[in-house]
């Protein structure tokens, strides 16, 4: 019975500096990460002409979102790229939109059409920000993507 006893004493510890250890890395890169969401510096521009898109592809039938998409692919666009390839774009706010008015398309089945795309996330008055999450099986289902996910919804505070 004492063998038992000191082999608890001995392992219980150490279990609980690795969950420590492992609490302490995923919030400390979480907090890193919520710190850089809105470093705009940070952002680095996009020059891949395939890569220049926002919302959702060809079945738009929203002409002012349309118009929207359009207008971003030729101005500048920067994207940041988070843990498990979690991407947040910006572009200018060339209609100076509001929050409330950018963010409702993402309930207007004739703005966003489809199921994978960039998706209104913020409006700024200067700027409007988008998120493209993980998409593609096993990206979506990733620790890191998860977390980036969970960082998002928490710091716009989502649903």
């Amino acid at each position: 019975m004492k063998k038992n006893y000191w082999l608890i004493l001995t392992i219980l510890p150490i279990v609980l500096l690795a969950g420590l250890i492992v609490e302490y890395l995923l919030i400390g890169k979480q907090s890193v990460d919520a710190v850089r969401l809105e470093d705009w510096s940070l952002y680095q521009t996009i020059t891949q002409p395939d890569d220049k898109w926002v919302g959702t592809g060809d079945c738009v039938t929203n002409l002012e979102f349309k118009n929207l998409m359009l207008l971003s692919v030729k101005g500048e666009m920067k994207k940041l790229v988070l843990s498990g390839n979690y991407k947040l774009i910006v572009t200018p706010n060339y209609f100076k939109w509001s929050n409330e008015k950018f963010l409702g398309y993402n309930n207007d089945s004739a703005a966003i059409c489809a199921v994978a795309g960039r998706y209104p996330l913020k409006a700024y008055e200067d700027k409007l920000l988008w998120s493209e999450p993980c998409t593609g099986g096993a990206l979506e289902s990733s620790i890191d993507c998860q977390n980036s996910e969970r960082l998002i919804d928490e710091y716009f505070k989502i649903n």
